[in-house]
């Protein structure tokens, strides 16, 4: 290994490999722990995009179930009621 061939040339320590080894570990496992979070984030996001694509599906699947103007526009309030935040407590 390279490591022992400089503990061996004096470069380092023993200990100084050990912390090495170390700190390598650690940043290893921070660099797991960072594609962790970001496959996290990209299902969330995904989720949510399929999430939005049905309720637009059934939305227009609702709103294509009639041809009269005033249900079209029934069903469209009640949609949007349905899909949208209100802002309301």
């Amino acid at each position: 290994m390279a490591d022992d061939s400089r503990v061996a040339k004096g470069m380092f320590t023993a200990a100084d490999a050990g912390v090495l080894m170390t700190l390598t570990t650690h940043v290893a496992a921070a660099l797991e722990t960072v594609r962790a979070a970001e496959l996290a984030v990209a299902v969330r996001s995904a989720r949510r995009e399929r999430d939005t694509a049905e309720t637009m599906r059934d939305a227009l699947t609702d709103l294509t179930g009639t041809l009269d103007r005033a249900d079209v526009l029934r069903r469209l309030h009640t949609t949007l009621r349905r899909a949208l935040p209100t802002g309301r407590s």
